[in-house]
């Protein structure tokens, strides 16, 4: 993540907060994040540089790594053979219990909003790599109820 990066999640972050645009529950957990980002910001100014090269190497080695499979035929993006707490008493995942429940659009949204939750807490939580793994995730999943693979 560059420095212009991290600025642009400053004013993101703080527009939102000013504009009163989040639920108050979620407005710790925004401050939470815009203190972090700061911080982060302030940890690159502050070391001329070396920081930020780490930072960007890191962030740059994820999202690499989670392009390569991009491109990769999907057969469905969220599944997961190797959670097995996905799966409900009735042996149903949980993604294929909300197909049934939910029409495209509204799984498409719910995609995309939890594809921004994990790039709003990029560096707050789990490791990048894991994160970057998730928005990957998210975002396939979009394309594949964009492209209309399941009914």
């Amino acid at each position: 993540m560059t420095r212009e990066q991290i600025e642009d999640k400053v004013k993101a972050i703080s527009y939102i907060l000013q504009e009163g645009l989040i639920s108050p529950e979620m407005r710790e957990e925004a401050q939470h994040d815009l203190d972090g980002a700061k911080s982060l910001l302030a940890s690159i100014t502050s070391t001329a540089g070396k920081a930020k090269e780490t930072v960007t190497v890191d962030i740059k080695d994820a999202f690499d790594s989670m392009t390569e499979d991009m491109n990769a035929p999907v057969i469905h993006p969220l599944t997961n053979p190797r959670s097995p707490h996905y799966v409900m008493v009735d042996g149903v995942e949980a993604i294929e219990r909300m197909e049934q429940m939910y029409d495209i659009e509204e799984l498409m949204n719910w995609a995309m909003i939890s594809a921004m939750k994990y790039r709003l807490r990029l560096l707050h939580k789990d490791d990048i790599k894991k994160e970057a793994s998730k928005i990957a995730g998210f975002e396939a999943y979009y394309r594949y109820l964009k492209e209309g693979e399941i009914c």
